[in-house]
């Protein structure tokens, strides 16, 4: 019974980590979405749970709650001198700290993905990256500016061959691995040459062979991408 209690708990206290990551990385088409490695999971998981630890250690005996050290180590290892009399003495106050655990946690990710994405840190630090490559490109963060519209120059394999379809970026999805999906474009011209009918135009991932980027503000282009 101490063993499998014990497993519990330190599932609680390495949780600050998880709930630190997912607050960070709540977005659209975020990291966390497709597949993540094994360094990021430990990065973002474990090492971020020690140091909310202590934060939260030291915020509750600032409050005046004093959290027991030598009781949870005890109730965690499964220690022989365990038992229900420590536990429930220990209960009110443990659980007074994994609420303000949780509750610091998240708030570090959420504070830590603004601070981030404020200041385009994770344009400068792949490690920081918050969100999908191709989500990079197509909502035109890269350019650091602010950017209205991005125009598609995209060459497509076709049953009728290669074809090049021109328009506005409407809207974009990204498949469970982290590639293109579909695009949505509107006011759609092919080869250059005619407009194509109709309100969206789609055009699926596996179909396109090469793509080029334009974005603009309402004023003039800010810069291209291939």
């Amino acid at each position: 019974m101490n063993i499998a209690f014990g497993t519990l708990l330190l599932l609680i206290l390495l949780s600050p980590g998880f709930i630190c990551r997912y607050a960070f990385l709540q977005g659209p088409y975020s990291r966390k979405n497709f597949q993540p490695s094994i360094s990021d999971d430990i990065f973002w998981s474990v090492i971020p749970a020690f140091f909310i630890q202590l934060l939260a250690y030291t915020f509750l005996k600032f409050i005046g709650i004093q959290p027991s050290p030598r009781d949870l180590y005890l109730i965690v290892t499964g220690n022989e001198h365990v038992n229900f009399e420590l536990i429930d003495a220990s209960l009110f106050r443990f659980t007074q700290y994994t609420f303000v655990l949780l509750v610091i946690s998240y708030l570090a990710g959420a504070s830590a993905r603004w601070i981030v994405t404020r200041y385009n840190l994770d344009l400068k630090y792949n490690i920081l990256k918050v969100a999908n490559e191709w989500h990079y490109l197509f909502s035109g963060k890269l350019t650091k500016e602010k950017v209205d519209l991005i125009q598609m120059d995209i060459l497509v394999n076709s049953g009728n061959g290669t074809t090049l379809n021109s328009g506005i970026l409407e809207d974009y999805f990204l498949n469970k691995d982290g590639g293109i999906d579909r695009l949505y474009l509107i006011t759609v011209f092919r080869d250059n040459d005619y407009e194509l009918p109709g309100d969206y135009f789609v055009i699926f991932g596996k179909e396109i062979l090469n793509l080029n980027l334009t974005y603009f503000s309402l004023k003039e282009p800010v810069s291209a991408a291939k």
